[in-house]
């Protein structure tokens, strides 16, 4: 438990309260959908390279199983069928998809963040036909949803509504703090089983 309040100190709490909320907030999605209360945001994470930002949400991460930042499940290396399948997989976890930074509008990387924003915000999947005319299985995501980036997309405010965004800058997280609790990272697992099991009773 001392490691997992020590997260509180790791940076600001406007950052880290979102973080660890949403982090938390994932095994409860379950229940909280059988009871008509839908989870339906992105919580995106903005910085330079640098800022330690993919290091910070990997962390998050380790609430359940060994990450660290070259570990993360996905990045925007992955196309959006990739990463559509693996949020239907990851069930009440955390999923974080790593280093969005388009160039410009209209790049591979801005179509996969706008069908990010759709598919957590919407909980839905738009519906395609296969080549024989049969409808294509839908995958919507089945936990939360974190992206980082070097910069917030640019994208209507209908799409943007569906996006917490925490900003982060040079200084913003305490490196010595990252790297003592990184390496005490598998006690935050531990603290997520103890809440598992509560939740559970």
């Amino acid at each position: 438990l001392e490691t997992e309040y020590s997260l509180l100190e790791l940076a600001e709490l406007k950052i880290m309260v979102p973080l660890i909320a949403t982090t938390f907030l994932s095994p409860l999605f379950s229940i909280l959908q059988e009871e008509g209360i839908l989870i339906n945001y992105v919580l995106m994470i903005v910085g330079k390279t640098g800022t330690y930002k993919s290091s910070t949400t990997a962390l998050m991460l380790c609430h359940f199983g060994n990450f660290g930042v070259d570990t993360l499940p996905l990045s925007f290396r992955a196309t959006f069928a990739g990463i559509e399948k693996v949020a239907f997989a990851a069930k009440d976890v955390l999923l974080v998809i790593d280093d969005y930074k388009p160039e410009a509008m209209e790049t591979d990387q801005e179509r996969i963040m706008e069908s990010i924003l759709g598919l957590w915000g919407d909980r839905t999947n738009r519906i395609k036909m296969n080549s024989k005319g049969g409808l294509h299985q839908k995958y919507a995501p089945r936990g939360l949803g974190m992206v980082t980036g070097e910069r917030a997309p640019k994208f209507n405010s209908g799409r943007l509504a569906r996006m917490l965004t925490i900003y982060t800058q040079e200084g913003s997280i305490d490196f010595a703090k990252l790297k003592e609790i990184n390496e005490k990272k598998e006690q935050l697992a531990f603290v997520m089983k103890e809440f598992i099991k509560w939740v559970i009773s």
